[in-house]
């Protein structure tokens, strides 16, 4: 499905130029826009999970829209698994001018907060601390500490405004 929006909508959108022209019907492929910079401003990806005994990836991507990056990661973390600040993710593929504009707050911490982790039938819940990292080379996702009580999901979802002007 083309992710389509009016052309003549937004004041955001007069910050922004169009590679090529719009359709017969006076719309813009979002996925043509661009920056006044010539960074395209609509991108997705998957994100590829480390390799970590007792833990599999069940769903994984990243997107920018417009000046909201999401990012979001669903493991699966095995009864009895052990973790203690292991690296779920690095985000090495997402384009340099978007990590450059995403500012830690302490240190190396972006965001950081608990996420409950639940069983098949979520009748039984656990929580867990994760983080978002950034240092000069990387950006990465933390697990900061569970002991698996059974086979946990989870949904890790950061959303971060990069920027707040389009041409910048």
């Amino acid at each position: 499905m083309r992710k389509m929006i009016p052309a003549n909508q937004g004041e955001f959108l007069q910050k922004l130029y169009v590679k090529g022209n719009g359709d017969v019907n006076g719309l813009l492929n979002i996925a043509n826009l661009v920056d006044a910079n010539g960074h395209q401003r609509f991108i997705e990806g998957d994100i590829t999970f480390e390799e970590i005994t007792g833990v599999s990836k069940v769903y994984g991507k990243r997107s920018l829209s417009g000046s909201h990056l999401m990012i979001v990661a669903c493991p699966k973390i095995d009864d009895e698994t052990v973790l203690s600040n292991i690296t779920l993710a690095y985000l090495d593929d997402i384009p340099q001018w978007i990590k450059d504009k995403i500012i830690p707050v302490a240190s190396t911490l972006v965001s950081n907060f608990s996420v409950v982790c639940f069983n098949e039938t979520a009748s039984s819940t656990q929580s867990m601390p994760v983080y978002l990292r950034k240092t000069s080379e990387h950006l990465y996702i933390v697990i900061g500490s569970i002991t698996a009580t059974d086979d946990r999901y989870t949904r890790i979802v950061f959303d971060l405004l990069i920027d707040s002007e389009a041409g910048e």
